[in-house]
C-alpha cells in the first residue's frame, strides 16, 4: 500500500477513544517529566513555541567553529513504529498505561477495504488519542541519547544542531534505531543548514553529512524554518509572502459565499487564528512593514464582504475585538507584539531547559529586553503588566477604542459606539450561521447590520424615485 501512497485509517470505537482520553489525562503531567528535555511533542504546554525560540536563539548566537542544523524526517513514522518495541517502552516508562495499550495493540486488528480485510500489525492506529504519547514513548531512548549541543524533537520531527562531529554521531544513532523500532529516515525530506566561516568548511561539512544521508537537501538562510516558523530574518519575508498568497486564494473563495458565513470563517478560522502560531514564534513585530501587506489584504476583503467602503476610522473599529465594539477581524500588526512577547515570556523556563544552563542568562536578557521594549512602546509600567496574550492585547487595543470615542463628532456617533460595546450587542456575531437552526442572515441583511454597527455609509444620498424628495445617507 505504501507504493501508491495510501495510509491506512483506523479510528477505533467511540467508547474506546473516550476511555483512552479519561485514562490518559491524569498521566500527562507525569509523562511531561518523562519526555523532557528533548521531546516536546506531547504533554508539554507551549512545547512547539519553546522549540522554535530555542532554535532561533541557538542559530543567531556566535559559535567558535562550524555549526550545522539538521532536520530529520521519518518515512510514514506513526504507521511504521513496531508495536512490540512500543509495548516494551510503555512497560518501562509508563507501566500504568500498559493494560490499555496491550488491549489495543497486543494483537493484530482488522482493517476493511470494501469487502477485503487487511491485518493491522504495526504502527499506531490513526485517530488514537494516545497516539502522540505512544510515539514519544517509542522514541524516548533515542531522543535521550542525543549528544549534540542542541537537540529537540516534536513527535517525529527531529532537529539536531551543533558541531559536525556530534551531529553525525546522533544521525548514526537515528539510523541504527531503525533495527529496534522500525522507524526509517526519509533522506529526501531531511534538510541541513550550515553556518561556517570560511565557506570551504561548510562545503566539507555538507559532503560529510551527505555521506551518511544521501539526498540530504541544503537549505539556504531564507528558507530555514522549524515547525512552520522562520528562524532567521531572511526567512521571515518569504514566509509572510507565502502566507499572503495562501490568504488571497482563501479570500477569493470566501467572497463567493454568504456574507455572514464568510465573515464568521474569516474571524474564527481564516484570519488571525491562521497566523497566530507564526506571530507567537517569530518576532514580526520588529518588521511591521512585512505585515502591512496582510493588513491591506484583510481590509480589502472586509470591504468586499460588507459591501461598504471603509475609511481609516471604520477599519479601526472593524479590527477591534467584539468586546470593544468591533467586528473582530483583528489587524495582524496589532497582534504581532502581544503574541510574540507573551509566548517568549510563557516558555522561558522550557526554552532554557532545551538550550542548557549555559544559555540561561542569554534567555533572561532576551526576555528582559523584549518586555522592556514592549512597555516603552505602550507606555505601561513593566511591574504592573500581566504577560499573557489577552492582557497584552488589551493594552494594545484600549487606546484605539479610546481614539474611536474621542474622534466621535456627534451624539449619534457616540451612542452607536456605546451600543456596540454592550455585551448583548455582539451576541449575533458569535452565533453559528446555520440555516438549519435559523441563525443564517441573507447577505444584504448581514451587510446592513454590520454597516450600522460601524456607522459606515450603507446608503448613498439620492432622490426618491416615488416622491421626488431627497434621501440622505
Amino acid at each position: 500500500m505504501q507504493s501508491v501512497g495510501v495510509r491506512l485509517i483506523a479510528c477505533g470505537l467511540l467508547l474506546r477513544r473516550l476511555v483512552t482520553k479519561v485514562i490518559l489525562r491524569p498521566e500527562l503531567r507525569r509523562l511531561k517529566e518523562v519526555f523532557l528535555p528533548t521531546q516536546v511533542g506531547c504533554a508539554i504546554q507551549g512545547g512547539i513555541e519553546a522549540a522554535v525560540h530555542a532554535a532561533r536563539l541557538y542559530a543567531t548566537t556566535d559559535h567558535p567553529s562550524c555549526t550545522v542544523f539538521v532536520k530529520l524526517d521519518f518515512s510514514n513514522a506513526f504507521n511504521l513504529l513496531r508495536r512490540d518495541w512500543m509495548l516494551e517502552q510503555v512497560e518501562a516508562f509508563a507501566p500504568s498505561l500498559l493494560p490499555l495499550v496491550r488491549q489495543a495493540y497486543g494483537s493484530k486488528s482488522l482493517l476493511w477495504i470494501g469487502d477485503q480485510t487487511l491485518d493491522s500489525a504495526t504502527g499506531i492506529q490513526q485517530g488514537d488519542p494516545a497516539g502522540p504519547a505512544l510515539f514519544c514513548l517509542g522514541t524516548k531512548l533515542l531522543t535521550d541519547s542525543f549528544t549534540s549541543e542542541f537537540s529537540v524533537a516534536y513527535l517525529d520531527d527531529i532537529t539536531l544542531a551543533g558541531s559536525l562531529d556530534k551531529v553525525l554521531i546522533d544521525i548514526k544513532k537515528v539510523i541504527e534505531f531503525e533495527s529496534r523500532s522500525g522507524l526509517k529516515l526519509n533522506p529526501n525530506k531531511c534538510e541541513a543548514f550550515v553556518i561556517s566561516e570560511p565557506l570551504s568548511e561548510g562545503h566539507l561539512a555538507l559532503t560529510r553529512l551527505r555521506e551518511v544521508i544521501p539526498g540530504l537537501r541544503q537549505v539556504p538562510a531564507e528558507e530555514l524554518e522549524l515547525l512552520g516558523s522562520p528562524l532567521l530574518e531572511d526567512a521571515m519575508k518569504r514566509v509572510v509572502v507565502q502566507k499572503e498568497l495562501n490568504f488571497q486564494k482563501m479570500f477569493d473563495r470566501l467572497c463567493t459565499m454568504n456574507s455572514q458565513q464568510a465573515w464568521f470563517l474569516l474571524r474564527n478560522s481564516m484570519g488571525a487564528p491562521k497566523i497566530t502560531h507564526l506571530l507567537r514564534t517569530a518576532p514580526l513585530y520588529e518588521s511591521s512593514s512585512l505585515l502591512s501587506s496582510l493588513t491591506s489584504l484583510w481590509r480589502r476583503v472586509a470591504e468586499k464582504l460588507l459591501n461598504v467602503q471603509l475609511n481609516d476610522r471604520s477599519w479601526l473599529q472593524v479590527s477591534l475585538p467584539l468586546c470593544a465594539g468591533g467586528l473582530g477581524v483583528r489587524n495582524p500588526e496589532d497582534l504581532a507584539a502581544p503574541c510574540y512577547v507573551s509566548s517568549l515570556y510563557a516558555t522561558a523556563e522550557l526554552t532554557k531547559s532545551l538550550l542548557g544552563a549555559e544559555y540561561s542568562t542569554i534567555v533572561d536578557r532576551q526576555i528582559e529586553a523584549v518586555c522592556q521594549s514592549f512597555a516603552e512602546c505602550t507606555g505601561a509600567l513593566t511591574d504592573s503588566i500581566n504577560w499573557t496574550q489577552d492582557a497584552l492585547d488589551k493594552i494594545m487595543w484600549e487606546p484605539k477604542q479610546k481614539q474611536l470615542w474621542e474622534t466621535s463628532t456627534s451624539a449619534e456617533d457616540k451612542a452607536r459606539i456605546l451600543a456596540a460595546g454592550d455585551p448583548l450587542s455582539r451576541k449575533w456575531l458569535n452565533a453559528l450561521p446555520s440555516s438549519q437552526i435559523g441563525t443564517l442572515l441573507d447577505s444584504n441583511t448581514f451587510r446592513v447590520c454590520a454597516g450600522l454597527r460601524l456607522g459606515a455609509p450603507i446608503c448613498h444620498p439620492h432622490q426618491c424615485s416615488w416622491c421626488g424628495l431627497d434621501v440622505d445617507a
